[in-house]
């Protein structure tokens, strides 16, 4: 089994346990049109919402690669999937009620994860959702090259909740097998209140 594969189907089982990861993003999004800006594959779209309640949302998917919105498109994830670079696209002031920037911002340089924020809070009407990891480089292989801390997000406006523990032993050769072990944490509410110390991070904020 893949890491991506395992990864998605532990997100999955979360979406029903209201304290984990997935429960805590079904039971925060606000109802209206949503823009899920660097979406991929609409990975976390098809994990935390089952169709009946997509079908309930306006929802747009925005992503640079060709391939993962033909995907979108294809699987009819989206309402409308867009191939655009996120930083370059030109969306007007409060132009969708809820902005999604799930595991997006760690892929970018730090810089352009400002820039993308800061256009997340310009276009959003209602709510800005943010998940991302807790000041961890992933391994090479997940392409995560900026890190992200609770405090910067809390300074933006952001209630920041954990999830998750940190993985030790990142740089062994064992480095998968305490990564996998420690996204099952995120199914647990050990690090609800103290983000500083957890693997994931949510950042909501609500602008209404």
């Amino acid at each position: 089994m893949s890491f991506n594969t395992y990864k998605e189907g532990i997100y999955r089982i979360s979406r029903f346990i209201p304290w984990s990861y997935g429960g805590t993003l079904r039971r925060n999004l606000e109802e209206g049109t949503v823009l899920d800006m660097g979406c991929g594959e609409g990975w976390a779209w098809r994990c935390f919402f089952d169709k009946q309640r997509r079908s309930r949302f306006l929802s747009f998917g925005i992503d640079i690669s060709s391939e993962y919105i033909k995907y979108c498109i294809d699987h009819q994830i989206y309402n409308q999937a867009i191939c655009q670079n996120i930083n370059q696209s030109e969306f007007t002031q409060k132009s969708f009620d809820i902005v999604l920037l799930i595991q997006i911002l760690a892929h970018l340089e730090k810089k352009d994860g400002i820039i993308l924020l800061e256009k997340a809070e310009y276009i959003a009407r209602k709510q800005i959702i943010i998940a991302t990891e807790n000041g961890i480089v992933d391994l090479p292989e997940r392409g995560h090259i900026s890190e992200w801390k609770p405090e910067e997000l809390q300074k933006r406006g952001y209630k920041v909740t954990g999830f998750g523990i940190k993985p030790f032993g990142l740089n062994t050769k064992y480095a998968n097998i305490f990564e996998y072990l420690s996204r099952i944490t995120t199914i647990l509410p050990f690090t609800l209140n103290r983000p500083n110390v957890a693997l994931q991070l949510i950042a909501i904020k609500n602008l209404d």
